[in-house]
């Protein structure tokens, strides 16, 4: 763990590493996902290119919040949280937590559930 964040750094890099690979290199000027670090928590967000004005900075993109992890230190586990319509976070019941956030990342991408990616 390093000291910006609270989290294993090779968990870190290895949400980043998926979040940068989710769209292909000829769409990003278009919509990219980044991984937002705070403390504990991971937040994947996709963001996209506003329709009405093509030169905004990407800092100014629209964002979509897809899935949280949330690294729980004291038992060492990653839990995978979604959002409701009304924006409002709550844990994943069909793979609430697991040691490897590698599984986490699997359900959000392969999982089959449209509550991450629509």
């Amino acid at each position: 763990m390093t000291s910006s964040t609270l989290i294993p750094e090779l968990d870190a890099e290895r949400i980043r590493r998926w979040c940068a690979g989710r769209v292909p290199p000829h769409a990003r000027h278009q919509v990219f996902v980044e991984a937002q670090i705070e403390g504990h928590t991971v937040d994947v967000v996709e963001r996209r290119a506003l329709w009405d004005r093509e030169d905004a900075p990407e800092s100014e993109w629209a964002a979509s919040p897809v899935a949280r992890f949330q690294y729980v230190t004291g038992r060492k586990v990653w839990q995978l949280y979604s959002r409701d319509r009304n924006l409002k976070w709550h844990l994943y019941q069909p793979l609430p937590e697991s040691s490897f956030v590698q599984h986490l990342i699997d359900e959000v991408d392969h999982g089959g559930n449209p509550i991450f990616w629509g």
